[in-house]
Order: structure tokens, then C-alpha cells, then sequence
């Protein structure tokens, strides 16, 4: 498959950065959030005591929160963890644009990616600290390697794709559901 001309790199690029702009000025890094206010105050402040959330524990998602919270930039735990659901859910949607381009057209793969992004769930999920964007982000990469292993049929995609798919299990095991359409 094409990877693109360099207009259609620019634009998908300029589209990626513009997705940024916006989770960044819509961040939600108040105590709690919008979607699920009891989870997104803990997982504000988990990383910073080593905590254990609830069963089953996300335990992927609590590694990558401890690790995250302890960079060093200006912001406060809340506002870093925060931060870190943008940055997955900006990865998420990269994903899914490189999933798609390699399927099929361009505009094809801009509608699909701009549609995930600006859809209400996923912004408010990208832009509070929750479990659910690594999890889409695991997800979405998943279909990627699986993508390009059934349309090449090249085994060495078939390691990512197990990676990802097994790390996401670790995070949340709504990625279960992947496994009937990845057995196919």
C-alpha cells in the first residue's frame, strides 16, 4: 500500500497537530472529571502514592500513571495524568488513520480518524485521567499490525499485534472482545 504524497503526509500531519491544540485547551485536569468522577480523581493521584485502584487494578495502566506522574514538567499530578490521557488519545487516533490508509483512501482514513477524535465519548475520555485510552490505544494499534499482517502476509506482524493485544490485557479485559474478529 502507498504511504501517501507528501500533501497528503502535510495534511494528516497538520490534522494530528490541530487534534493536539485541541485536546490540550480542553483538558479537564480538575479534581474528578466528566465521565466517571470517582475513577478520574483516583487515577489522578495513584501514581503518585503506588496505589492499587479497584479490581481488577489496571495494573498496566497503574504502572504507566506512576511513571508518568514522576516527569518532570510544570504541572501538577492531576494535570500530568491528564496530560496523559491526551497523549494516548492522540496516539489512538494516529492508530486508527494508519490503520485505515492502509485499507483504503486517504479521505477515507481522515473521516474515520476525525470521527473517532471529535466524537463525544472519546474526546471527554482523551481529555480526563482514565484507564480507557490506553486501552483504545492498545486496541488501536492491535488492528494496525493485524491490519497490515492480513494485507501482506508477513508473519513478523503478528508480533506487535500479540504485544499489544497482551499488554492490553493488562490494562483492561475489555480487549477480550478483539479476540473472535482476530481469530479470523
Amino acid at each position: 500500500p502507498t504511504q501517501g504524497s507528501r500533501r497528503e503526509r502535510l495534511i494528516a500531519s497538520g490534522l494530528l497537530v490541530a487534534l493536539c491544540v485541541l485536546y490540550l485547551g480542553t483538558l479537564y485536569p480538575g479534581v474528578g472529571g466528566r465521565f466517571n468522577h470517582g475513577d478520574s480523581a483516583k487515577f489522578q493521584f495513584i501514581g503518585v502514592i503506588l496505589g492499587v485502584s479497584h479490581p481488577p487494578g489496571n495494573p498496566l495502566y497503574l504502572v504507566i500513571n506512576a511513571l508518568w506522574v514522576r516527569l518532570p514538567l510544570p504541572l501538577s499530578a492531576a494535570e500530568k495524568i491528564t496530560l496523559l490521557s491526551a497523549v494516548l488519545g492522540v496516539g489512538t487516533v494516529a492508530f486508527v488513520y494508519r490503520a485505515v490508509r492502509y485499507l483504503g483512501t486517504f479521505w477515507a482514513a481522515v473521516v474515520a480518524s476525525a470521527s473517532l477524535a471529535l466524537g463525544p465519548l472519546f474526546w471527554t475520555l482523551s481529555t480526563e485521567a482514565e484507564v480507557y485510552t490506553l486501552n483504545t490505544f492498545l486496541l488501536a494499534a492491535t488492528a494496525l499490525y493485524l491490519t497490515r499482517w492480513w494485507m501482506t502476509g508477513q508473519a513478523r506482524a503478528l508480533t506487535p499485534a500479540l504485544a499489544c493485544f497482551l499488554l492490553g490485557l493488562a490494562n483492561h479485559l475489555t480487549l477480550l472482545l478483539l479476540a473472535p474478529p482476530g481469530a479470523f
